[in-house]
C-alpha cells in the first residue's frame, strides 16, 4: 500500500466491552491506515456499538451485519488518508474502491469472510473474480479469513487439502500472498488431536 499501513484482523466476535477495548487498544497502538476486521458477529441492532467503536478511533467505516450470531465484517479508515469513492457489497465480501490522498494510489480494498461449506466456495471466488476483474490498471488488496489453504505446508493434523478454487483465484489474477512473520498457522482446533491452518490472512 505504498506508504500506508493496514491491518486484517479475524477478531471472533466483538460483542463483549472487554474485547472491543482490547481490540481498540490494539488498533491505536499500531496506527493503521485501513483495519479490516472478519467475524464481528454483530448484527443490524448492534449498529450503534460499531459507531462508537470507529468513532473511539476517529476512522469511518462499513459494515456487513453478522447473520443472527455468525459472521459480520467491518472495514475502517482514516478519512484524512484515504477517500472511500464506491462501496461493494455481496455476501461475505466488503470492498472499497479508494483513493489515498497523500500517496499516488487507487484500487480496491476487499474484506473477505469466506465460506465454510465446499459447495459454495466456487461462485464465491468466481463472484471475488468478477469484481477484481474490473479494477482494471488499479491496485487490488485482499484481507480476510478464507477459509482455504494455498499450499500442504498451510495446514497441520489433517490431511492436507488443498483449495482449488482458492489457488487458482490467487493466481489467475496474480495476486501476492504476503507472508507471515513469527508463526506458520492462524487458527487452532483442538478436536481430533489437534488441527493448525493457515486460513486468515
Amino acid at each position: 500500500m505504498a506508504e500506508g499501513k493496514w491491518v486484517s484482523w479475524n477478531v471472533r466476535g466483538l460483542g463483549g466491552a472487554e474485547k472491543r477495548r482490547e481490540v481498540k487498544d490494539a488498533i491505536r497502538k499500531d496506527n493503521p491506515d485501513v483495519v479490516l476486521l472478519q467475524e464481528t458477529k454483530l448484527g443490524p441492532h448492534r449498529l450503534k456499538v460499531i459507531e462508537t467503536f470507529s468513532q473511539f478511533l476517529n476512522m469511518n467505516f462499513d459494515v456487513i451485519p453478522a447473520n443472527v450470531f455468525a459472521g459480520g465484517l467491518l472495514s475502517l479508515w482514516k478519512y484524512t488518508v484515504i477517500m472511500v469513492e464506491n462501496v461493494i457489497k455481496i455476501k461475505r465480501f466488503l470492498g472499497l474502491w479508494v483513493k489515498f490522498n497523500t500517496v499516488d494510489w487507487q484500487g480496491l480494498i476487499g474484506n473477505v469472510y469466506g465460506p465454510n461449506l465446499e459447495e459454495e466456495r466456487s461462485p464465491f471466488f468466481a463472484s471475488m473474480s468478477d469484481i477484481i476483474a474490473t479494477v482494471g490498471d488499479g491496485v487490488c488488496l485482499l484481507g480476510g479469513d478464507f477459509k482455504a489453504v494455498m499450499n500442504q505446508g498451510e495446514r497441520s493434523g489433517s490431511p492436507n487439502v488443498v483449495d482449488a478454487n482458492f489457488y487458482n483465484f490467487v493466481g489467475s489474477h496474480n495476486l501476492i500472498d504476503l507472508p507471515l512473520q513469527n508463526s506458520r498457522f492462524t487458527w487452532y482446533n483442538s478436536r481430533d488431536d489437534g488441527l493448525w491452518c493457515r486460513i486468515d490472512r
